[in-house]
C-alpha cells in the first residue's frame, strides 16, 4: 500500500481503510439504519405541534426590519466565504466543517427571506393588553384589545418559516459542538497555531456566534421532537467518508480511520455529542420562550 500523502494541511489521501473491518461494517450498516429510523420518528412525530415553536415571539415591524437587517449582512458575509471556496471535485467536501458551513449559508439565505415576509406582514406595532388588571372590589371588564391587523401568513411564508427553522435545528448545535470540539479537542492536541488562521476562526467559531446571535434574536423555537435531525446529518456525513476512503482513501480527521478500534465508541460518543448539544439549544430555546414572554406580561401590565 503506498504511503498516504496529504494535499492540504489536514486531508490526507491514499490511507485506504479496510472494508472488511469491524468499525467499516459497523458505520456501513448503523449510518443507514440511523438514517431511516430518525425520518421515520420525524414522519411520526416532528409534525405534530409544531406551530408553537415557528413563531414563539409578537413583535412589530420596527423589530423585524431590525432582524432582517442583521441577516443582510450575515448572509452577504458568509456568501462570500463560500464563493471564495475553490472546489476542484466533489471530495473538497472531505471535511465536515465545510458541511456545516454551507448548511449556516442555506440558513441565512432562508432567514432573509423569511425577514422579508415578515417585515411585510407585522404590524406597525405590537399591543399587549393586560385583562386581569382590576381595582379591589369592583367587577373589571376587559376592553376590546385594539390590535394592529396584520396578514396572515401565506403558503410559501409558512413552508420558508419551516425550512429555516429545520436548518436552524440542525446547524446551531452542529456548529456549537463543532467549535467546542476544535477549541478544546483538536486544536490543543495538534499545532494551536494551525488553527488560528482566518479561515479557521470563520469556520469554527464565527459560524457559532453567528447561530447563537441569530437564533436569540430570531422568532423559531427549537422543537424537541426534531433531534433526529443531527443524527441524519451525521450519518450522511458518516457514509460520505466512508465512500471517500474507499475510493480514494481519503481521512479528513484521524479519528474517523474505521481500522482503529476506538472508531466505533468515537462515532457513537459524537452522534451522543450532537444529540447531547440539541437538547442543550432546546434548553435555551425554553429560556428564550419564557423571556419573551415575560417582556410581554411586563408590557400588559405597564411595568416596561
Amino acid at each position: 500500500m503506498a504511503a498516504p500523502r496529504t494535499d492540504s494541511s489536514a486531508l490526507i489521501f491514499d490511507d485506504f481503510q479496510s472494508t472488511s473491518s469491524a468499525g467499516f461494517w459497523f458505520a456501513a450498516v448503523a449510518a443507514p439504519v440511523f438514517i431511516v429510523a430518525s425520518l421515520v420518528y420525524l414522519r411520526l412525530k416532528g409534525v405534530v405541534g409544531n406551530d408553537k415553536y415557528l413563531n414563539t415571539a409578537r413583535r412589530s415591524r420596527r423589530c423585524e426590519v431590525a432582524v432582517l437587517a442583521w441577516r443582510v449582512a450575515v448572509t452577504a458575509f458568509v456568501l462570500v466565504q463560500v464563493f471564495a471556496f475553490s472546489f476542484d471535485d466533489e471530495w473538497d467536501l472531505a471535511f465536515f466543517t465545510l458541511w456545516n458551513f454551507l448548511i449556516l449559508a442555506l440558513y441565512f439565505v432562508f432567514g432573509t427571506a423569511v425577514s422579508c415576509m415578515n417585515v411585510r406582514m407585522a404590524p406597525d406595532e405590537v399591543i399587549a393588553v393586560n385583562y386581569r388588571r382590576s381595582l379591589p372590589n369592583v367587577e373589571y371588564t376587559p376592553p376590546a384589545a385594539k390590535e394592529p391587523t396584520a396578514s396572515s401568513p401565506s403558503t410559501v411564508h409558512r413552508c420558508f418559516s419551516v425550512t429555516h427553522q429545520v436548518l436552524g435545528e440542525v446547524e446551531l448545535p452542529t456548529a456549537v459542538f463543532l467549535s467546542v470540539v476544535v477549541w478544546a479537542y483538536l486544536a490543543p492536541s495538534e499545532t494551536f497555531s494551525d488553527w488560528t488562521d482566518y479561515n479557521s476562526i470563520v469556520h469554527h467559531a464565527f459560524n457559532s456566534v453567528f447561530m447563537v446571535t441569530d437564533f436569540l434574536v430570531g422568532g423559531y423555537g427549537i422543537n424537541p421532537h426534531h433531534f433526529p435531525v443531527v443524527i441524519v446529518l451525521t450519518s450522511l456525513y458518516t457514509i460520505w467518508h466512508l465512500i471517500g476512503n474507499a475510493e480514494y482513501g481519503i481521512i479528513a480527521y484521524e479519528f474517523f480511520k474505521t481500522d482503529d478500534d476506538a472508531f466505533i465508541p468515537t462515532l457513537l460518543g459524537l452522534l451522543a455529542g450532537v444529540v447531547v448539544a440539541y437538547f442543550l439549544m432546546f434548553g435555551m430555546s425554553r429560556l428564550k420562550q419564557k423571556c419573551c414572554a415575560c417582556c410581554e406580561t411586563s408590557t400588559a401590565d405597564g411595568t416596561v
